[in-house]
């Protein structure tokens, strides 16, 4: 990874984790360590299956406007992918057009409508060496649907300049292009007995542009709150994800299904 890599990942991270200091409502920071074994992240098929250890930290923040959300990954594959690394953030604000204007904007079940602004920034040293750079902006739909803590969904231009570093090396799309990408998220919690768990995940729709075909990734977590049965609730969790990418970096025919084990303490 090069060193104006690493200050863009630092200086997006500091601006996002600086949003809520404008006038902060409340604010969530979650340290996660995620594991499993069937990644493809070469950019074909046929290949020997990865494994991947990976540590995620990640905020979301309430403030006078809106709200804003980041996170960085840090990851480490196993001797399938040469013990290789890389470093992903992806970050943005969401201004409240309720909060703006002063008065509820709500119509059905739509409880808010907000401005959305972000980016999607990655380097890593694999075989194939994608690298995401991708700028996204557009409204931010809330829903208010019952025993959901969260339910939006964001419809969003998509900004592609990302490149890959190995094979020759160019655009992962061939050209910088400008697309959409329509992003559902949520999250649930309920009890079974004793038991608290959370269910939520987001699922990205992102169209085809250049030489790179629709993907679709599914990121989907069950967690159980493991510290509520020591009496410390919310703040230790287990569970497991299941991630699925249909062409993976738009290369058409690129599947990849992963199950995960998923250890998170909120701080």
């Amino acid at each position: 990874m090069t060193c104006i890599s690493m200050r863009v990942l630092a200086l997006s991270a500091l601006t996002f984790l600086a949003l809520p200091a404008w006038s902060a409502d409340w604010s969530t920071t979650d340290l996660e360590y995620r594991y499993g074994t069937q990644y493809n992240d070469n950019g074909g098929t046929g290949g020997p299956h990865i494994a991947k250890h990976m540590l995620q930290v990640q905020n979301a923040s309430g403030f006078s406007l809106g709200r804003s959300y980041f996170f960085l990954l840090m990851s480490t594959a196993d001797n399938a992918d040469n013990n290789s690394g890389d470093l992903y953030s992806e970050g943005s604000a969401t201004l409240s057009l309720s909060k703006i204007a002063g008065q509820k904007i709500a119509f059905g079940p739509i409880s808010d409508v907000g401005l959305t602004g972000g980016y999607n920034f990655g380097s890593r040293n694999t075989t194939y060496g994608p690298n995401t750079r991708a700028l996204l902006f557009g409204p931010t739909f809330d829903f208010s649907l019952p025993g959901f803590s969260i339910a939006s969904i964001d419809v969003l231009a998509y900004r592609d300049n990302g490149r890959y570093s190995g094979f020759g090396g160019g655009r992962i799309c061939g050209q910088g292009n400008t697309t959409y990408q329509i992003t559902p998220y949520w999250l649930n919690q309920f009890t079974v007995g004793r038991a608290r768990f959370e269910f939520g995940g987001y699922t990205d729709f992102i169209g085809s542009h250049g030489t790179c075909s629709q993907q679709i990734l599914t990121e989907v977590q069950l967690r159980l709150d493991v510290g509520e049965f020591w009496g410390v609730r919310d703040k230790f969790f287990a569970g497991i994800e299941i991630q699925h990418w249909r062409n993976k970096f738009g290369v058409s025919g690129v599947k990849e299904t992963v199950p995960q084990l998923v250890l998170r303490w909120r701080l």
